[in-house]
């Protein structure tokens, strides 16, 4: 069954990458637009409730290709970063409802703090994912395995039509109220659907990861230099 949960505080929500998300690009605004995210950030804490869920399950491998939970997983970049492992954990992660009223709020009362909101929740939900993880690897350690980096649908060459597979293979639309739209956006907004594969313990590097492992070069949020696994 998909464990679920997150009773972690809201996390700290990293600057860097909110500014990021805005598009500074490794620059630092001034000092009253800092203000005006940091003001952003304590009303999405307020209403934000951080929720997700993940299970375990076999990854079966026939000649190059994978299937998780009766489905098979689409996407050469997926199946790159998959490769060496024999189990992966589906991820579904949401900030709630509750970010989506007042993503509504702000656009009528304030479009540039809008943007901000958009950019201060992926950054948020980043850093759940990312808590996670590391909980995760914690209990993984003990039998000698660890996580490879988070690959979600919609990233590299992996199809948003991979998003209904996994939310039905966790339950996440009865488990997290998580759904996605006929266009294939999920709902709530800021929500992450994602595959980590379980690894040996020292074999969690990629070749690439990150806008390197991506192909999509005209994304406005792709890093300025390609990250490598270290």
């Amino acid at each position: 069954m998909p464990k679920v949960g997150y009773a972690r505080p809201f996390p700290q929500v990293p600057l860097k990458e909110v500014y990021r998300y805005m598009g500074y690009k490794g620059r630092t605004p001034g000092r009253d637009i800092q203000s005006r995210v940091e003001a952003v950030i304590e009303k999405l804490r307020g209403a934000a409730q951080p929720r997700l869920l993940y299970q375990r399950f076999p990854l079966v491998w026939q000649e190059g290709n994978a299937q998780a939970a009766d489905f098979a997983l689409q996407g050469q970049d997926v199946l790159n970063n998959l490769r060496g492992c024999r189990e992966v954990y589906l991820i579904a992660a949401t900030l709630g409802s509750g970010v989506d009223r007042l993503i509504t709020r702000l656009a009528l009362d304030s479009s540039a703090d809008m943007v901000i909101l958009q950019a201060a929740a992926a950054a948020a939900l980043e850093e759940v994912l990312d808590q996670e993880e590391q909980a995760v690897k914690e209990r993984l350690r003990p039998q000698g395995l660890s996580l490879k980096p988070r690959f979600s649908p919609g990233y590299g060459d992996m199809p948003l039509s991979m998003q209904p597979r996994l939310l039905s293979a966790l339950s996440a639309p009865r488990l997290l109220g998580l759904s996605v739209t006929d266009s294939l956006m999920l709902t709530p907004q800021k929500s992450v659907t994602a595959f980590a594969g379980i690894c040996p313990l020292g074999e969690e590097r990629v070749t690439k990861r990150g806008c390197g492992a991506c192909a999509k070069e005209d994304c406005a949020l792709r890093q300025d230099k390609q990250q490598e696994e270290v």
